[in-house]
């Protein structure tokens, strides 16, 4: 298996006298093959960032594991954690953070061959880069430019670019498009999936917007609020979504922009206590066809093949 996330956990607390337990993240489970994109989606705040970053080590998780070609990420030491950190890579939603302002792209590219200790000697420096800069559609005089002087896509492409001199077999993009203008988006998405292809890197793409999603991904998952609902075959999510959000998700998106709102999230107006939402499906207080088996909460179950949902309702009986 190449990558399998194992029902990862998050959560925070705060207060001082009373401390208040946030559960960002609850028993996240899925697995990506080599070579494929798995798209994440759901509305800002589901914990999709938050996932990515587990994944990779940078937030640690409360619970769970992550193996990448059957070794375990999080129990990684020295040498191995090192290897991971440049097997494993991540592209993030504000590329303009991933440069250094007073660096030009050439440094920028070669810094992590410098970290490495790959760096090449000066004429395999400029081949390098400019292999790097022509495999994501830009010439060899934006080499010489700071990021001040760069477009929101052109810094993407570089950010790609400085991502690719570590050859990642695993690639995170958190919402990589979602700051440019839609002709541009188009060029970036193109650029990652053909650097996708020509790579077989796997590909874990995160977005809000289903239209980019299906177009990128062999299988989406659907995420509410930490935990993961549905999961299915692309195709297969936009013609017969089984869960209830999913189904209000992809109508709240069809809507047009005025009148689309956050109609997924909205709640009754009379909603259940604390004690039931702690053990009732994590839609309970705001479907509308919720039912008094909903008050337990579902497993994600597998109820076509390839397709996952958890739900009472579209879960067979027996």
């Amino acid at each position: 298996m190449f990558l399998r996330v194992e029902k990862i956990s998050k959560e925070y607390t705060s207060g001082i006298f009373r401390l208040r337990r946030h559960k960002v993240l609850e028993e996240v489970t899925f697995t990506l093959e080599q070579g494929e994109t798995l798209g994440l989606v759901g509305e800002s705040g589901c914990g999709k960032s938050t996932l990515a970053r587990t994944i990779l080590g940078l937030t640690p998780p409360s619970s769970g594991r992550v193996f990448f070609r059957g070794q375990e990420v999080f129990s990684a030491g020295g040498r191995l954690k090192k290897e991971f950190c440049g097997r494993m890579q991540i592209v993030f939603q504000h590329p303009e953070s991933a440069l250094n302002p007073r660096m030009k792209v050439w440094d920028s590219l070669l810094e992590p061959l410098r970290l490495k200790k790959t760096s090449p000697f000066k004429e395999e420096q400029i081949n390098r880069c400019s292999t790097l800069l022509r495999r994501v559609g830009l010439g060899e005089e934006y080499l010489c430019r700071y990021p001040h002087e760069l477009s929101g896509g052109q810094i993407q492409r570089i950010v790609l670019a400085r991502v690719l001199s570590l050859q990642p077999e695993l690639l995170i993009a958190d919402e990589p498009t979602s700051q440019l203008d839609v002709s541009v988006q188009a060029q970036v998405l193109r650029i990652l999936k053909d650097i996708q292809m020509e790579n077989n890197i796997g590909l874990l793409f995160i977005s809000h917007d289903l239209d980019v999603v299906g177009w990128v991904s062999d299988r989406i998952a659907v995420m509410l609020k930490g935990q993961i609902i549905e999961h299915a075959p692309a195709g297969l999510i936009g013609r017969e979504p089984l869960h209830p959000y999913t189904r209000l998700l992809l109508r709240s998106y069809s809507m047009s922009d005025s009148k689309k709102t956050s109609r997924a999230v909205q709640g009754r107006s009379m909603g259940p206590d604390l004690g039931v939402l702690e053990k009732a499906c994590v839609y309970f207080a705001d479907c509308p066809r919720a039912r008094q088996e909903c008050r337990q909460k579902p497993r994600l179950m597998e109820v076509n093949d390839g397709h996952y949902v958890a739900c009472w309702q579209a879960i067979p009986l027996g």
